[in-house]
């Protein structure tokens, strides 16, 4: 069974903040399961000398939502469900077209708020899974845990997580798990 939920946490329900996750499940054929979940960045940004506050459930739903739909799109028009080769490369796909993805979402943003856009608007953790008969392929870029057959993984970072959108400032493509 695949299920996902949210849970509008203590310190989100007592400061009034929104709820930052995004869960969703699709099946785009009857043979292969997606799942996939963001949980947007709660920390304020701290640049020329003033705070902001993190309205980080924009880039969580809009990167959930992406990843939903590229996937989906992507694993429908195969033939047959995919083997771990393809599911590799469908990843691989998926890493590149959310950068650029994210990236035109900051490009239409002067450099001078470049920045604070992306660090309050864009930063979120994805995990996800895609499932066919034969597999199950598991991804992710940020922090968070994974659950599977009733294990509990936690995706350590040592409260750094290194978010997707933290490309857009500093690209680094050793940091992914996609």
């Amino acid at each position: 069974m695949i299920n996902h939920a949210t849970v509008l946490g203590r310190a989100h329900r007592l400061m009034q903040h929104n709820c930052q996750d995004f869960a969703a499940t699709a099946s785009p054929t009857p043979h292969t399961t997606i799942g996939i979940v963001c949980d947007g960045c709660g920390s304020k940004f701290v640049g020329n000398g003033r705070s902001a506050p993190s309205h980080n459930e924009i880039g969580a739903n809009l990167l959930g939502q992406f990843a939903l739909d590229y996937l989906s799109g992507q694993l429908s028009s195969l033939p047959h469900p995919p083997g771990a080769d393809t599911l590799e490369a469908i990843l691989a796909d998926l890493h590149l077209a959310s950068l650029t993805f994210l990236h035109h979402l900051a490009a239409h943003f002067p450099e001078s708020s470049r920045r604070q856009f992306v660090a309050t608007q864009l930063l979120a953790t994805i995990v996800g899974f895609v499932r066919t008969p034969e597999t199950a392929v598991f991804f992710w870029q940020g922090d968070g845990y994974l659950v599977a057959d009733g294990r509990i993984q936690p995706l350590h970072s040592n409260n750094q997580p290194d978010y997707l959108a933290y490309q857009l400032l500093q690209p680094d493509s050793e940091q992914t798990n996609f």
